[in-house]
Order: C-alpha cells, then sequence, then structure tokens
C-alpha cells in the first residue's frame, strides 16, 4: 500500500521528505517543484516511445514496454534514491501521479525506503499554485523610465522590512534588450511560475506587496495573467531621476559585459531605434563612448516606457521626484511618500 500525500500538504511537509520527480528529463527541465531531484523513469525518447504505443497499439502494451524499460534502471534507480534520501522519507512525484510515481514508489518499498506518492502529481501542484496566485494582496508598482535604479530601490525598501517580490531577479533577466545574462540563462517559462510561488507563499497578505513596473513579458518568461492583471491595475509610484544619474547607472550596469554583448543588444532595437541613432550608438561603442550609447539607448526605452504607461488608468499613476538618487535615501522617499498619500 502506497502512502499518499495531498497536494496542499507538500509545502509544509516538503522539508521533512527528499523530493523526487520522476517525468522524463524533458518534463523536469521546462518546470518541476523546487527542491525536487530528478530520477527519470523513462528517458524522452522512452517516454515517447510508450506515448506512441499507449495511443497507437495498446495501454496493455505501453505498460510492459514501459516495465522492461524501467526494470533495465531499476538498480540505478534504487542507488540514486538512496542517495538522495539521507534517512529520510521519499515523496515521489510524476505528471498525473500514477503509474510512473506508483512504481516507482512500489520498488523502492521492496527494498526498504519509506516512500510516499504525490496525489495527482504535478500537474496538480500547478493547479493548486495558480489558484493560491489569485489571493488577494494590496500591491503598490514602483516605475519609472529605465536607468532610474527601481530594483535597487526595491531591493532597499526590503532591507527596511518592506514586502518586495524581485521579479527580474527570479527571471534572471532586466527586463530590456539589454537584459538577459550573458552568464546565467533564464528559467522555462513554466519553471519561473514556481519560483516565483516560492517567493508568493511567504507573503503577509495583510501587509502591502511592492513590485516593479514591468511588461508581460521579462525576457523569454511570461508573468501569469492573473498577476500581470493585478500589476496593471495597481497604483504606480513613477519615479523621476536625472538623466545624468540613469546614464551613470547604465553605464555601470553594462560595461561589465563583453563590448558584443551591446552591439547584439543594439541589434536588437535597431528598427524602433531608427537607422541614424542605431549607427552613432555602434560608432560610439567602437570609441568606448558609453554614455553616449547609454543616452541613444535611453531616448528609446523612454518612449517605450511613455508608451506602456498610456495603457494605464492615468489615476493610478503618480509621480514622485526622488531629491537624491542613492537607494538609502531613495527607499526611504518611496516609503513615506506612500504613507503620505496614504497609498498603502
Amino acid at each position: 500500500m502506497i502512502n499518499i500525500v495531498e497536494t496542499n500538504k507538500i509545502l509544509e511537509l516538503r522539508e521533512k521528505y527528499s523530493l523526487i520527480d520522476v517525468r522524463s528529463p524533458g518534463e523536469f527541465a521546462k518546470g518541476h517543484i523546487p527542491g525536487a531531484v530528478n530520477i527519470p523513469l523513462f528517458s524522452d525518447d522512452e517516454r515517447a516511445d510508450v506515448g506512441t504505443r499507449y495511443k497507437q497499439v495498446s495501454r496493455e502494451n505501453a505498460m510492459m514496454v514501459g516495465l522492461e524499460y524501467a526494470a533495465e534502471h531499476s538498480a540505478e534507480y534504487i542507488s540514486q534514491a538512496k542517495e538522495i534520501s539521507q534517512g529520510k522519507p521519499v515523496l515521489v512525484y510524476c505528471w498525473r501521479g500514477g503509474q510512473r510515481s506508483n512504481a516507482f514508489c512500489h520498488l523502492l518499498q521492496s527494498v526498504g525506503l519509506d516512500s510516499y506518492r504525490l496525489k495527482d502529481g504535478y500537474k496538480a501542484y500547478k493547479g493548486f499554485i495558480r489558484e493560491e496566485f489569485k489571493r488577494e494582496i494590496k500591491l503598490i508598482i514602483v516605475g519609472g523610465m529605465t536607468g532610474s535604479g527601481k530594483t535597487e530601490k526595491l531591493l532597499q525598501m526590503q532591507k527596511m522590512g518592506e514586502q518586495v517580490i524581485d521579479l527580474e531577479g527570479i527571471a534572471i533577466h532586466k527586463g530590456s534588450a539589454f537584459g538577459y545574462s550573458p552568464i546565467t540563462p533564464q528559467p522555462a517559462n513554466e519553471h519561473f511560475e514556481n519560483l516565483l510561488y516560492e517567493e508568493w507563499r511567504k507573503l503577509d497578505f495583510k501587509k502591502v506587496l511592492w513590485l516593479e513596473d514591468e511588461s508581460r513579458m521579462i525576457g523569454r518568461v511570461q508573468i501569469n495573467d492573473c498577476l500581470f492583471g493585478r500589476i496593471r491595475s495597481a497604483t504606480v509610484i513613477k519615479i523621476v531621476v536625472q538623466s545624468s544619474d540613469r546614464i551613470k547607472r547604465l553605464v555601470e550596469d553594462y560595461t561589465e559585459y563583453d563590448k558584443q554583448y551591446l552591439i547584439d543588444a543594439f541589434e536588437r532595437i535597431s528598427r524602433r531605434l531608427g537607422g541614424e541613432s542605431y549607427q552613432k550608438a555602434i560608432a560610439a561603442l567602437e570609441v568606448d563612448d558609453f554614455a553616449t550609447a547609454a543616452e541613444l539607448a535611453l531616448r528609446y526605452y523612454d518612449n517605450a516606457y511613455e508608451y506602456g504607461l498610456s495603457k494605464r488608468n492615468n489615476n493610478t499613476i503618480v509621480e514622485l521626484v526622488l531629491s537624491n538618487d542613492l537607494p538609502e535615501i531613495a527607499a526611504q522617499e518611496i516609503i513615506a511618500f506612500a504613507e503620505t498619500n496614504k497609498l498603502n
């Protein structure tokens, strides 16, 4: 008899279990429960073969072939599970919590490993967290032109006790053509939502949550419809920072990367930037005039940001001209502004 864990219990019990995802490597790469280790019962090709047999031959044939595939690696599965468990019970899941996780649990129990199966699998987990994103919470959005230092100011506010989720940090992208990391790839879109939920579930829903003003897409990942709808309807504090400070920040942030990275980024926005401005930006980069290149980029992004604001209800936008660009001082000003204007 396999013990079953309900989906809504997994988060509170997760630390007590060693979590094993037995789906194929491709499924795991798209998204998985954070903290899970992948011990695929089938390779991607084997899974495709079993699925084809199920549809074209019969359920029985698919199950027999699946058992043959699994039997070839059973000793390896047991060895890996023992190493992962470290004396803890093992919680196993597959896509629907059916044949794969059930078979894996039986295998582990045959050698005395205490194993549990996640009811209805990863599919139920995804449904659960999407419902959780519907929970009501007061949002305040920090907006402002590119280079205003919104992220660093929000992170400073977090140090001061405010609730903040760094969407760009989770997405591993700064939200522009220049924003991807040449070192660390973005998570898959599905897994981005899983990682976002890890922060969401920690919130005190009686307190305000501060977020940065983002478009629906952050690089290649997408904010889910429920949260994005709230971002678009929430109050935005549009911070105003001097152009010189914005240019300085962009130069500091992006000149740490290879120059080709910047050239490639300008290429991606060249059509909207305009041929003349694009050529000037490339020429500036070639002589290490990063400030001029940054100023040209800002012309494009300022127009794009103003267009984005125009899609909001104008009554939800309030402007705050910061007296100082230092994150420590600016964060205090933003918090005080929200309190004075009863935004929180």
